[in-house]
């Protein structure tokens, strides 16, 4: 279980402040950056694609929701950067230090890109909470295979 950190700000005026980052950047972003191109190179893959389930509509449909999963995936970790290095904070990156590329930006604009990661966050909830939605919709009410098509393939046996 993951206790948010606790420590004294004098900043406060000697109350306690208690963080909402459970992790440091560093573990948070680097587990996951390295899979998010992997899965991508493998899904692109000769023998890892699938043919459409449907036609016209309902495929762009299909096509356009992945594409854009793919690009909030692969975004997700570009506002934090940005958000750290506004606020002139180096990003450890696989035990490098990455300094600020650029020069510190004033509170406002701070908080403002503050709110950058938040909203692809959600983004990428509902529209994947919404792909769901849809797979549901593909097996529950149209009765297609898109559901089995999704599970992983098994290896022929010999």
């Amino acid at each position: 279980m993951c206790r948010p950190i606790v420590k004294w700000s004098d900043d406060n005026r000697g109350t306690l402040a208690a963080l909402s980052r459970p992790f440091p950047a560093t573990s948070r972003f680097s587990g996951a950056t390295p899979v998010r191109p992997c899965r991508l190179a493998r899904r692109w893959l000769p023998g890892h694609q699938r043919s459409v389930a449907s036609s016209g509509l309902l495929e762009m449909a299909a096509k356009a929701v992945h594409y854009l999963l793919y690009l909030l995936l692969v975004s997700q970790p570009v506002p934090g950067f940005v958000l750290r290095w506004s606020g002139n904070e180096a990003m450890s990156f696989f035990g490098v230090l990455v300094p600020p590329p650029f020069a510190p930006t004033d509170k406002a604009t701070h908080s403002a890109i503050g709110q950058a990661p938040d909203v692809v966050g959600w983004t990428t909830i509902v529209v994947a909470a919404c792909h769901a939605a849809a797979a549901l919709f593909h097996h529950f009410v149209l009765r297609d295979d898109v559901l089995l098509r999704m599970r992983p393939r098994r290896a022929s046996k010999p």
